[in-house]
């Protein structure tokens, strides 16, 4: 499931709708257009937590097929019987490459808001990545780069795991449609009532956990392109809706929406993600 990448109170706004009745509608839309806008650029602006399998093409050099943030275990394989694989170091499966095995790249990605795209081994080892397929096994957070703003604290522990009411203090800026990061855990919020928060529990492949009272949320922000193009196809997206003759808008302001709908992300939208799009080794 893709979850939006702009509130519905945003979209709102830039729809001009005060009122609350298509609330579950718009809220759909944003999900559904967030998905096409993250195929369309071949990567995720929302960073989750998974477990990737890789192929090596060169023995010290592994070129990832997805933007990765954080690595969290690395390892390769070292055994493949009757298709069942088990990773791990050297003769002892029970072992991870430690940090210093490898490095990532390129170098300088954290300061130029980057992910990286490139593992190496690091030269100064006797290292080297299998060229199996499925040879690597990399667990670590993945996406296109992590955002986060303070939006408030709890108020009130979240003593579930399974729990879908959350409390915050007054005056938070969370709203419907953000993504949530509460310790190691990231909630998806669906609906706000003032302070409560109705939520979807350990989204993005992170861990439903309990949270202490006063624990700080954040809440993930995403590239202004990207935002801005959600925004526009959502619009499309919901007008369609209501547009029997398949254009809103008059004159010159004229524009087709249904067949952009069905055929996916308008041009303009998809011109505009050029400069965040994913090109891919050939």
């Amino acid at each position: 499931m893709t979850l939006s990448l702009v509130s519905r109170d945003r979209f709102k706004t830039a729809l001009r709708i005060s009122d609350t009745a298509d609330d579950t509608q718009l809220l759909r839309d944003l999900e559904y257009v967030s998905d096409l806008i993250e195929r369309d650029a071949r990567r995720w602006f929302q960073p989750r937590t998974a477990t990737l399998y890789l192929r090596a093409r060169h023995g010290d050099r592994l070129l990832l097929g997805e933007d990765l943030l954080v690595v969290t275990t690395l390892k390769t394989l070292t055994a493949n019987t009757n298709g069942t694989r088990s990773y791990g170091a050297g003769t002892d499966a029970t072992l991870q490459w430690a940090s210093t095995d490898y490095d990532l790249y390129p170098e300088n990605a954290v300061a130029r808001r980057e992910p990286y795209w490139e593992i190496r081994a690091n030269p100064e080892g006797d290292y080297s990545f299998p060229t199996d397929e499925r040879g690597v096994q990399v667990v670590g957070t993945w996406g296109y780069w992590q955002d986060t703003t303070s939006a408030g604290t709890l108020g009130a522990a979240i003593s579930s795991t399974t729990a879908t009411s959350v409390t915050m203090t007054a005056g938070h800026s969370v709203e419907a449609g953000h993504t949530l990061l509460i310790d190691s855990e990231q909630l998806y919020v669906t609906a706000v009532a003032t302070n409560t928060l109705t939520v979807e529990r350990g989204v993005n492949g992170t861990t439903a956990a309990t949270h202490s009272n006063g624990a700080t949320v954040s809440r993930y922000r995403y590239p202004p392109v990207v935002e801005d193009a959600c925004i526009r196809q959502g619009q499309l997206s919901f007008r369609g809706h209501d547009a029997p003759f398949a254009t809103i808008g008059g004159g010159e302001w004229n524009e087709q929406v249904r067949s952009a709908f069905t055929a996916g992300l308008h041009p303009w939208v998809r011109l505009s993600l050029n400069q965040v799009r994913r090109v891919e080794a050939i």
